[in-house]
């Protein structure tokens, strides 16, 4: 059995940097996004780094979108394809159960796929021919937002330590970019209101 890899830390400081100033500058927020897992997928070496968005979380289902992605290489791409959009995984077992209420909580995942005991969730990472993945929660206003996670397709990259830390970092990024969105929408909404109020009857000259 291989012996787990560690991401370089350094350069994963270095790539929060750089996307951090990316989240700040860009003219939309997604771009900002879009520039931070750029950042992070060069610096770990991955082959996916991507968000899912939760829409919904029923007792024995959770229901979730693939919004953004970064991919090494045009293989690795999965954002096109039509079964992770709008997609449905059933609690059928219990290792996915547990990472959904961890992921409630904030609780930062690492699987080394060929160590995971076997049932859907391992059927279904292999079937991505994915080595390792890590996953950390995107959360707003203590709630489950969504997710941040990393595929490696070559690697068993262990992310513990120094490198998981980075990535709750650059979740923590995302969360302070959805505020700052949140809030220029509800400052535009605002300024319409003003706008027609002032354009409305009885507006006299």
């Amino acid at each position: 059995m291989p012996v787990p890899i560690h991401p370089d830390a350094t350069r994963l400081l270095a790539a929060l940097a750089k996307g951090s100033q990316a989240l700040m500058q860009g003219r939309f927020w997604g771009d900002g996004v879009d520039a931070l897992l750029g950042e992070i997928g060069r610096a770990s070496g991955a082959s996916r780094v991507w968000i899912f968005q939760l829409l919904e979380l029923q007792k024995e289902v959770v229901v979730q979108d693939y919004v953004f992605e970064w991919a090494a290489e045009p293989r690795y791409r999965q954002l096109t394809h039509k079964r992770f959009r709008f997609f449905s995984s059933v609690f059928s077992d219990p290792i996915y159960r547990r990472m959904v209420e961890e992921r409630q909580r904030g609780v930062s995942q690492r699987f080394i796929i060929d160590h995971m005991a076997p049932g859907s969730l391992r059927d279904n990472l292999e079937s991505q021919s994915i080595r390792s993945m890590v996953t950390v929660p995107i959360m707003v206003d203590g709630c489950w937002w969504g997710t941040l996670g990393i595929d490696d397709c070559e690697r068993p990259l262990d992310w513990e330590g120094a490198g998981i830390e980075a990535l709750v970092v650059a979740a923590e990024l995302i969360t302070s970019t959805l505020y700052r969105h949140q809030l220029a929408s509800r400052r535009r909404q605002f300024e319409l209101f003003q706008q027609v109020a002032e354009c409305g009857p009885g507006k006299s000259t």
